[in-house]
């Protein structure tokens, strides 16, 4: 159904003037007494009002709505969702489902001729009434275009998902403030970017803002009054009338890909006094900002309002009094990130915050709609206050997504495992009420009662809020991080929410007894809350090595790398994650290896070469350190690209340069690494493809040895595979055993990478499917602030989590590491099978078992129970405990 939005016929310029209501500080700034002006809070223009279900289509007259900087389309209805006991649809506005959907907003303007050039907008809502507030201005396509609101042509609103029910009652654009016409709001940014409702803005050449490096700085994540601001000010001058005014500021910097301003040495000075300072150096900046959150669990210490929103170090309030009709604030830091500002809002000081208050309400109200939770612990029924309380501790299978409705399946098993390897463990506290102060206890004994020791892990696993999909705002729950538990280490247990224990149990090669038996205890002071008895059974065999390579790309910690003096701790650090990965069976890696440097050809031949060998030293360094903990070729993921881009004018020089690299490997006698040439590229066109073609013909001819590898997510990247020497596949290309073996009879060599089902996919798929390799993304990759999934514009990619320490004996990592480990482990024990299927027959018929059970397409793998994998572990496990 179409439908047509006109505001009849009025003069523009009168259209504008209603709509606007108010003088920004650029327009004020002719006249110093001139006090900018308010919006009106009545100024909305209505596109649907009246309740209608989704999904709609409006057809747009561009004249009809006025975008600027300051334009909020504003989104109100109730999502119901199919009644769990029947399958209708329910009929009432909240039900007891959690679940979330996505209402997408399609915008088209006059260029708009397929998805990447129109805009996409998709935000999260949870059954019940919702509303949806997004900023206009600024935004751009999916092909980086700034979308053309003079030529606005229709507008979409729909769900991503047919079977529920979600009805809108109203949609506007509108400028309404949410304070009163005596306060007042400044939002800093470019002129592009998009205002927060109601305020006024200041850009970079506003005339009372002084500054030698001034410059508009946006971020991806943030609401419309922190999203974007100006760093390098140096003063800034606002007129304003004179009395005592209440002023807020905001002025903390988001991350952005790996890289996070320092904000170390900040001074702000408000009518010449001092109203916000701090002096941190390297360690205490780390401390306080960087690892800000390390210790704070989502839902127990806040929602995501609380923990990310409202940070203390993000604003700072303050009483100015005006007596020559400014307002005058002066920023002293010693960088220009040091001196930023994202808004400020301004309000009488007699109203008593009640307008900062109304402010601060939008501020948070804006900010939970975008980041709605999609899952929440069980709610505590006010009854079981007075219930006694009942501590739970059980074993319980390791499971991929620890969520707050996960369904404990309890281990009926020992764990099995042999000589020179590990056993991993996972129990369940459950307690009916909060407890704290709790702490665990583990004994060991062996088969004679005896108390032994080993260098157990013990983690516990801390509820975070995570993003689950790349650049999604809708933010879930996990306990997937693993953190350690020291000796003497308190516990807190939530109400009726599990709390995860991992163990991590090493078996040195020359262990002697056959089993070991553990007790797991929770105690507070003396008294014993709970406790649970456990059995690793150690087989007297070692299991055969695996041939694929499976690992991660790696990196250094790049919060080491921000300064100087602390560079030092990168290296130890990466030194202890190769060593660790090494010990959970990791047989290679995409490590961190230095670009060599570019050089110049304004050299003499000799000078030229004595500069290109130099260069190499670095790279064949972090090499070498490499391949003392693994004997795999790396894969180098970055070198040629950057390569491409630093002799993008002298291919004949790149060319000698790699020459010279190759002959230094052969030299060395170290393994050539693979090198990634092509990164999930779009779509080639003729000329396109030719000179991909020629760049990998140039790298032949300068490497004859060497391996080129591309990462295909995409069906379109068939078109490279000719020109590529192995293959990184994921499942939007297509992953089914069939492809692989296609592509392998084309003598490609295959490896899977960032796979779903991360266990399935290095351990009984790899096998399966026959493919060579497996890595996945990423070891050391956060977005920005690693505590916090909100900043950057995807989400964090982690499987260590940084510390304050160069290097931890035992490090907080992501439980996706040990899936990846324990598919290194089951591959060992299908190549065991292998070996024990020749001369046994019942390993021989459990090997045709398994080949006909475990799926050959991917989507059938995705389709398993989580216990599968178990169950194929413990029937190979159970068959090599018998023999």
């Amino acid at each position: 159904m179409q439908r047509f939005i006109t505001l009849g016929k009025i003069s523009l310029c009168v259209l504008i003037a209603a709509l606007y209501g108010y003088t920004s500080p650029a327009s004020a700034q002719n006249s110093a007494q001139n006090s900018p002006q308010k919006t009106s809070k009545k100024q909305t223009s209505i596109i649907e009002d009246g309740q209608t279900d989704l999904p709609q289509t409006y057809s747009i007259k561009s004249a009809s709505h006025i975008i600027d900087g300051q334009s909020e389309l504003v989104i109100k209805g109730t999502y119901h969702t199919n009644d769990n006991t029947n399958g209708n649809k329910s009929n009432h506005g909240n039900n007891d489902s959690n679940e979330a959907s996505i209402v997408i907003m399609r915008f088209d303007d006059h260029r708009s001729d397929g998805y990447r050039s129109r805009l996409n907008i998709e935000r999260a809502v949870t059954p019940g009434p919702f509303a949806i507030h997004l900023p206009l201005f600024g935004l751009k396509t999916e092909n980086g275009r700034l979308f053309d609101w003079q030529q606005w042509q229709q507008f979409i609103v729909f769900a991503n998902d047919d079977n529920v029910d979600i009805r809108v009652n109203h949609i506007a654009i509108t400028r309404a403030a949410s304070f009163s016409p005596a306060s007042m709001g400044f939002d800093l940014g470019s002129s592009a970017s998009p205002v927060f409702r109601g305020l006024q803005q200041i850009t970079p050449d506003y005339s009372g803002i002084r500054g030698q490096h001034l410059r508009a700085r946006h971020h991806v994540s943030g609401n419309a009054l922190t999203t974007d601001g100006i760093q390098g000010i140096e003063t800034l001058d606002l007129p304003l009338a004179n009395g005592r005014w209440q002023v807020t500021l905001w002025f903390a910097m988001e991350g952005e890909w790996e890289n996070l301003p320092r904000q170390q040495h900040q001074h702000i000075l408000l009518q010449g006094k001092t109203i916000w300072r701090r002096d941190l150096n390297a360690l205490q900046w780390l401390q306080k900002d960087y690892l800000d959150g390390q210790y704070q669990e989502a839902f127990l210490d806040g929602n995501p309002w609380q923990l990310f929103g409202d940070k203390p170090r993000q604003r700072v309030t303050a009483t100015a009094v005006v007596t020559d009709g400014f307002l005058h604030l002066r920023f002293a830091g010693q960088t220009i990130h040091d001196n930023y500002l994202a808004g400020l809002f301004i309000t009488p000081a007699d109203l008593k915050g009640s307008d900062s208050a109304l402010f601060h309400d939008a501020v948070k109200e804006r900010f939970s709609q975008k980041w709605q939770v999609s899952n929440h612990p069980p709610q505590t029924d006010a009854t079981e206050q007075s219930i006694q309380q009942s501590i739970q501790l059980k074993q319980v299978y390791f499971n991929r997504q620890w969520q707050p409705d996960i369904a404990d399946v309890p281990r009926d098993k020992p764990v099995v495992t042999t000589l020179g390897s590990h056993a991993v463990l996972d129990f369940s506290i459950q307690a009916t009420q909060l407890l704290e102060g709790v702490q665990l206890n583990l004994e060991l004994s062996n088969t004679a009662k005896q108390k032994i020791t080993l260098p157990v892990e013990i983690r516990q696993g801390i509820w975070r809020y995570y993003r689950p999909g790349a650049s999604a705002t809708l933010l879930a729950l996990n306990a997937n991080e693993l953190q350690t538990v020291y000796p003497g280490k308190l516990l807190r247990l939530p109400a009726n929410l599990s709390r995860r224990i991992n163990l991590r149990v090493p078996i040195p090669a020359d262990f002697a007894a056959d089993s070991v038996n553990g007790q797991l205890s929770l105690r507070k002071g003396q008294k014993t809350l709970a406790s649970t008895a456990f059995k690793v059974e150690v087989l007297k065999m070692t299991l055969p090595p695996i041939r694929q390579s499976v690992g991660i790309y790696h990196d250094k910690s790049p919060h080491w790398l921000w300064f100087e003096q602390l560079k030092q701790n990168a290296t130890s650090t990466l030194a202890c994650d190769y060593r660790y990965l090494k010990q959970l069976g990791y047989t290679a890696l995409s490590p961190p290896l230095a670009t060599p440097e570019a050089v110049s050809k304004n050299a003499d031949n000799g000078a030229l070469n004595e500069a290109l060998g130099d260069s190499l030293t670095p790279y064949l360094s972090d090499l070498k350190h490499y391949q003392q903990y693994f004997q795999a070729p790396a894969m180098d993921y970055t070198t040629i690209k950057r390569f491409n881009a630093a002799y993008h004018n002298d291919p004949l020089l790149k060319q000698r340069h790699l020459r010279t690299l190759d002959n230094q490997l052969t030299a060395l006698q170290l393994p050539a690494p693979r090198f990634a040439v092509a990164d999930e590229v779009p779509l080639l066109n003729d000329s396109e493809l030719s000179q991909f073609s020629r760049t990998i013909a140039q790298l032949q001819n300068a490497m004859p040895s060497a391996t080129f590898v591309g990462q295909l997510n995409k069906p379109a990247n068939r078109q490279l595979v000719p020109m590529l020497d192995t293959l990184l596949l994921n499942d939007g290309y297509g992953v089914d055993k069939s492809t692989i073996k296609s592509l392998q009879r084309r003598g490609k060599s295959v490896w899977f990478y960032n796979m779903g089902r991360m266990r399935l996919a290095a351990g009984f798929y790899l096998w399966q499917s026959q493919a060579q390799g497996y890595l996945q993304w990423h070891g050391r990759m956060p977005t920005g602030l690693p505590f916090n999934p909100l900043d950057g514009r995807e989400s964090d990619f982690q499987l260590i989590y940084p510390a304050l320490q160069g290097c931890v004996q035992t490090p907080d990592i992501h439980a996706d590491l040990l899936a990846i480990s324990e598919g290194i482990k089951d591959r060992q024990w299908l190549n065991w099978l292998l070996k024990a299927a020749r001369t046994d027959a019942k390993a021989k018929q459990l090997l045709a078992k398994l080949r006909k059970e475990i799926p050959d397409e991917w989507d059938e793998i995705m389709a398993l129970p989580e216990q599968q994998v178990h169950q194929w572990r413990a029937a190979i496990t159970d068959l090599a405990s018998a023999l």
